[in-house]
């Protein structure tokens, strides 16, 4: 039994060096590619996607392929994208005339639209939390989902787009991403304002949202649209969270060693 159980110990310590490779540090770029005429950038659990020209959505793979484009009815000047509060099926645009819009992905139909503060540049919301955000300059907003503000806080700078996510350099919580105008700098804040840190990103951002990750194992990273030069790219930012060490399949080859 005792072979066996060092038998084991070696085998995790193999299976969890396949299955987990280093993670970046925060604010590497684990992947990019060009979205050409990107107005903002939103991903779900298998594809990205942006709103490019008026209002057409289009939809990428990881990789950069694009796999196709839907009209979004209603929509005249896209800004910021995010989660909908009403699930992974729908995503919501900021529509510059102070509204959010809320689209099917699947149909780009339109599904309703909630009002927001005049001058409103910024949306974010992650799936779970009962708040969203929004920003006007340097002022970010908090508010319930039935839409009641309760309570903002100041990031003492210009922001272009904000993005939220309950996970943060490994940290569980509420987070708003708040990226500076004119430079790439972007700042993590608790809900509440308080500062937890910075990091960079190769530009300042036009869009920006929190979801899931590249890669062998999930995780939450950053993905924001940044210009190049006279095009437009996606980045996937490292946000410092951790994979899961071992797929659970993996545990089938673990308990041969007990028979």
């Amino acid at each position: 039994m005792k072979s066996k159980a060092l038998a084991l110990v070696a085998l995790v310590a193999v299976i969890g060096s396949i299955a987990a490779p280093a993670d970046g540090a925060l604010g590497d770029v684990i992947s990019s590619f060009p979205m050409s005429q990107a107005r903002n950038i939103y991903r779900d659990v298998n594809y990205v996607y942006c709103v490019a020209g008026t209002n057409t959505l289009r939809q990428y793979t990881v990789n950069g392929s694009l796999v196709r484009t839907v009209s979004l009815p209603g929509l005249t000047n896209a800004g910021d994208a995010d989660h909908s509060p009403l699930g992974p099926a729908y995503f919501g645009v900021l529509e510059r005339s102070n509204r959010i819009f809320e689209y099917r992905l699947v149909s780009g139909s339109f599904v309703r639209s909630r009002p927001v503060g005049a001058s409103t540049v910024g949306y974010a919301h992650f799936p779970g939390s009962p708040y969203y955000y929004t920003h006007t300059g340097a002022q970010i907003y908090r508010y319930t989902l039935a839409g009641s503000m309760v309570g903002s806080f100041d990031v003492s700078y210009s922001a272009t787009v904000i993005a939220a996510t309950g996970r943060f350099n490994d940290a569980a919580g509420e987070f708003v991403l708040v990226a500076n105008r004119s430079t790439g700098r972007t700042t993590a804040y608790t809900g509440g304002g308080s500062i937890v840190r910075s990091f960079n990103v190769p530009g300042p951002a036009v869009g920006a949202v929190c979801g899931p990750g590249t890669g062998y194992t999930p995780k939450t990273t950053y993905w924001c649209a940044v210009p190049v030069g006279s095009d437009r790219f996606a980045y996937e930012i490292d946000l410092g969270n951790v994979n899961v060490a071992v797929e659970p399949a993996s545990w089938g080859s673990v308990k041969a060693v007990f028979r």
